[in-house]
């Protein structure tokens, strides 16, 4: 998503932070699991932070 520029056709994505909302509703929508900080970091195999 960091590569992302656009929310949709035509519509710059004013922050990082619209795009994960939007990333968000469209998985709520889907009735999919939306997952926690660890459990990401556990998918993409990063290091914790603490």
């Amino acid at each position: 998503m960091e590569d992302t520029l656009y929310l949709r056709k035509g519509e710059l994505a004013p922050s990082n932070l619209a795009l994960v909302s939007r990333t968000i509703r469209l998985a709520e929508a889907l009735d999919l699991p939306i997952a926690s900080v660890e459990e990401a970091e556990a998918a993409l195999q990063l290091p914790g932070t603490s």
